[in-house]
């Protein structure tokens, strides 16, 4: 009888541990699920801030250049140096290679597209300061141009070249526009004897960036 008693005790703590075992797999089944979709919460909201934040960090990097009175604005980077020389904004960060904003000063600018450069061509090498510059001399002989649009709006890109006291030709890129009326220039000058390629191509790609900047509101 006692071996009878032993053995359906045995039987039902056997059950007993059974049920627990069941209810300890069924939990850790569920659980991962609702744990995976923590996790992904988790992953995924500190990702979609941080392209927010490197978007206002990036913005935070650059300075915004504006023609007065015209609702025009132009961006380039923080850590360029930035000079006024009447109608012209200077961009640069070497002595030798610069960018240029220049732009007209009349309320409205009479010309048309194509003859933008050329209305700056005596204007801008004046202004143009940088170390090695001996006497810039007007006017930028422009070699090439084509239309093309950028950020939306109709503009001309050209190459040229100007004197630099009639001892060597400097490397000249850039693009014109008229927008409110307003006829105007991102210019880019190397004048350095050597007219180093790789400065060249710096130059030209800043002036690029610039360009794609161009807007109508801030």
């Amino acid at each position: 009888m006692k071996r009878i008693t032993s053995l359906i005790l045995a039987t039902f703590m056997l059950l007993s541990l059974t049920a627990c075992g069941g209810s300890a797999n069924t939990e850790s089944e569920t659980n991962p699920d609702a744990a995976q979709q923590e996790k992904h919460l988790e992953e995924t909201t500190p990702a979609d801030q941080t392209d927010d934040m490197g978007s206002a960090e990036q913005a935070d990097d650059m300075f915004e250049l504006n023609i007065p009175l015209k609702h025009i604005y132009i961006s380039y980077e923080k850590r360029l140096k930035e000079k006024s020389q009447g109608a012209t904004e200077l961009v640069y960060d070497t002595n030798d290679a610069l960018v240029g904003l220049i732009y007209d000063n009349e309320e409205v600018y009479t010309g048309d597209l194509w003859g933008v450069a050329d209305f700056f061509s005596e204007e801008f090498p004046e202004n143009a300061a940088t170390s090695s510059r001996r006497s810039l001399t007007p006017p930028i002989k422009v070699l090439t141009s084509e239309a093309c649009t950028v950020n939306g709006f109709d503009s001309v890109r050209f190459t040229g070249t100007c004197s630099n006291d009639g001892e060597w030709d400097c490397h000249v890129y850039g693009y014109s526009f008229i927008i409110n009326d307003t006829a105007f220039a991102i210019i880019g000058l190397v004048s350095a004897r050597e007219q180093d390629p790789e400065m060249i191509a710096t130059i030209d790609a800043r002036v690029d960036a610039m360009a794609a900047t161009v807007r109508t509101e801030k």
